[in-house]
This record gives structure tokens, C-alpha cells and sequence, in this order.
């Protein structure tokens, strides 16, 4: 054995997979008291032969469960609609980010990543702490073309993730890596389209890394994580529509559907999220701002806007961009670089996985085959 049996590892592996004690000891052939001793007991003697079962099973090496890891702390996470989503769903994806933090943790070794430059605005208000930042990172009041490369940029990891369901937007988690460097991590959901929606999920993370507190978020009360949502919402609605500039646009354009459309193009934000902004700003009063949102649903565009389908955003590019760097420099090679991970990283993961992690082509990692369906095999002629 490599090493000793990590439970820990045991428990994120079925969180990401999704699958309970009772599911893996039916599709394994192992008692659910074996497989309850193993998740809980961190000293428990835990035999190969079943570890090996059940790495099959959950489809991760089996090295992978006989490792320390390296030391990361994680902090609480926010997910946008947590109040809605399934906790196990919410699960999967937080084991997906630790095992994105684990990685760039090894990379950071070879890569000089941009720092983390994201200035905290505890206490202030939402608009405050939005235009502050704006200032800070010299945006003026101009919209904000792509917002994935200004977060990288400025030092927060931005990934996009597969989710099994629709009812997870965004979330971010905060990591305390072995060097006491604190990384951002902000995940959106690969089934959202709208480029409009992605930069308002991604404004509205950046929102809490600025305002919240990232230490008690498990504590608060329901009415309490509604107030810390709203300031959210509000910071990224003041951060995408600058007050001045769109005060300047929505006197200039008719506010009808066609020219929230066209505010839209240049904005790069839902028609939705200028129509709360509109409001807010005192532009449309509360009769004129639900009167729209009744034409919208009439038209059928309240959930598929106008351009949805048409605007596009840049994806996320800094992990990505750092595999392909030191296998372009010849670092790595392939092979070599997923044993590094394992034996400098601590973590033994299938190449597949990583490209599904970091967003990478499939086969940037994986040996390459080739599949001609006319070629076969000599039939060799027994010799007598």
C-alpha cells in the first residue's frame, strides 16, 4: 500500500459522486457496516481488496484513497439558490473545488499566478464597495466587456463546472493553502448559456469575497442569509451598471422592450437585472418596473431573453492556460505531469478528471488512441 487509508478521501469521493452508504454497499457487494466504518473511523484496518471495490465503483484511482493530501483549509461557501438546492448536490460540487484548490496548489510551484488583488469592503454598502472597486481596478464607469479574464486577473480562480441539476447558478469557496496564501475559488454552472446571466452570477460571488464575512455563513439564520444575498445582488447590479453612465443611457434609449435590448448588447446584462437597476435608481417606479416584467412573461422572454443566444463570454482561461505552459515548455509530458500531481501534489486523479476539473481539452492529458474501424489483427496461422 502506498500509504494509509485516508476516510476523508473515502467521504468526498461518494459526495461527488453523489451516492450514499446504502447505494455504494448494494452496487459493491460490501455491508453497509464495512462501508460506515470506512467513511467514519479515520484509524479503521481497511482491506485492499475492497478499497480497490470501491475505487472502481466511485471511478477514481485507487492511490487516490491512500493519500494525506496537502494541508489546504476550506472556509464556508456561498451558492447562489442555496436555500433551494439539495444539500448533496451543493456536496458534489464543494469536493470539486477542493480538488481544483489541491491542483493549483501544485501548480503554483511552477506557475507565477496574478495575486489576489480584490480589496475587502466589510460594512460598507453594496453601491459603495462596487464603485470603489471599479475605481481600484481603473474601470471607470465603461461596461464591462468580459468579466472571467478582469476576476482572473485580479488574482480569483474561475472555473466552470458540470452540474447535475439547474438549480445551482453559481458558488465560491475560500481556501487557506499550507503557505497561509488565501485563494478564491468561484464555480458556475456549465448549463447556464446566457453571457448576461454568467457575468451577473460572477458579479454577484465577487460581491460576497468583498462584503461578507466567510467564517460564520454555516450560522446564519434563513432571514439572515436572504439580507447577505440581497447585498449580493445589489453590489453586482451597481458593479455591471455603473450609476452615472447608465443613468446617461437609460434617458437616451426608449424603455420598451427593444431598447432594454439594445442596452443590453452594450451592457452586457440582463434585461432583468437593468430592470431592478432602473428601479432602484428611481428611473421606473414599482408600477412601470412590474408592468414590464408582466410584458416580458406575455412574450415569453421572462426566462430567454432577447440575445441570449447570441452573446457569448470569454471562458475561464488561467488553470488551463498553466497545464498547457508546462507541456508546451516540455516541463511535462503528459504521463509526467499526472505523476507529479500525485507524488509532489498528493493526489492521484485520473487524467479525465483533471480535463473535467480545469476545463481542458479532452485528451490534453490522456494518451492518445487511434480508432480505424477497417484495421484487424492478423489471424496468426498455428504452426503444426
Amino acid at each position: 500500500m502506498k500509504g494509509k487509508f485516508n476516510n476523508k478521501r473515502l467521504i468526498d469521493a461518494m459526495d461527488l459522486r453523489c451516492i450514499n452508504v446504502t447505494a455504494l454497499a448494494q452496487e459493491t457487494g460490501i455491508s453497509r457496516q464495512t462501508i460506515t466504518e470506512y467513511r467514519n473511523n479515520p484509524n479503521c484496518n481497511a482491506d485492499i481488496v475492497k478499497i480497490k471495490q470501491i475505487a472502481e465503483k466511485l471511478n477514481f484511482p485507487f492511490n487516490y484513497f491512500l493519500e494525506s493530501g496537502l494541508s489546504i483549509e476550506s472556509n464556508a461557501v456561498y451558492f447562489r439558490s442555496q436555500l433551494t438546492t439539495k444539500q448533496y448536490y451543493r456536496k458534489a460540487q464543494q469536493v470539486k473545488l477542493k480538488l481544483i484548490a489541491s491542483i493549483y496548489d501544485f501548480l503554483k510551484e511552477y506557475i507565477e499566478f496574478p495575486a489576489f488583488d480584490v480589496p475587502i469592503y466589510t460594512g460598507q454598502s453594496p453601491e459603495m464597495a462596487a464603485e470603489k472597486l471599479r475605481n481600484v481596478w481603473g474601470l471607470g464607469n465603461d461596461p464591462i466587456e468580459n468579466i472571467i479574464p478582469l476576476l482572473e486577473e485580479h488574482g480569483i480562480l474561475v472555473v466552470c463546472l458540470d452540474t447535475e441539476t439547474d438549480a445551482i447558478d453559481a458558488f465560491t469557496q475560500r481556501f487557506v493553502l499550507g503557505n497561509g496564501e488565501t485563494v478564491y475559488i468561484i464555480g458556475y454552472s456549465a448549463n447556464k448559456k446566457s453571457a448576461a446571466r454568467i457575468h451577473f452570477d460572477l458579479a454577484h460571488e465577487l460581491g460576497h469575497i468583498c462584503l461578507h464575512d466567510w467564517q460564520e455563513l454555516d450560522e446564519l439564520e434563513k432571514d439572515e442569509f436572504k439580507i447577505i444575498e440581497d447585498e449580493a445582488h445589489r453590489f453586482a447590479s451597481a458593479f455591471l451598471l455603473p450609476e452615472k453612465t447608465f443613468l446617461k443611457d437609460l434617458a437616451a434609449y426608449d424603455l420598451n422592450i427593444k431598447g432594454y435590448s439594445a442596452l443590453k448588447r452594450k451592457w452586457r446584462t440582463s434585461i432583468a437585472a437593468m430592470l431592478i437597476r432602473a428601479h432602484r435608481l428611481g428611473v421606473i417606479d414599482a408600477l412601470a418596473y412590474k408592468n414590464m416584467i408582466i410584458r416580458m412573461q406575455k412574450l415569453g422572454i421572462r426566462k430567454q431573453e432577447p440575445l441570449d443566444n447570441e452573446m457569448i463570454t470569454a471562458d475561464p482561461s488561467i488553470l488551463k492556460t498553466a497545464v498547457t505552459l508546462l507541456l508546451s515548455n516540455e516541463i511535462f509530458d503528459k504521463n509526467d505531469f499526472m505523476s507529479t500531481l500525485a507524488n509532489e501534489g498528493c493526489l492521484s486523479l485520473y487524467p479525465f478528471q483533471v480535463e473535467e476539473l480545469l476545463g481542458l481539452q479532452k485528451g490534453t492529458l490522456q494518451a492518445e488512441t487511434l480508432d480505424f474501424h477497417s484495421l484487424f489483427l492478423k489471424k496468426r496461422l498455428k504452426t503444426v
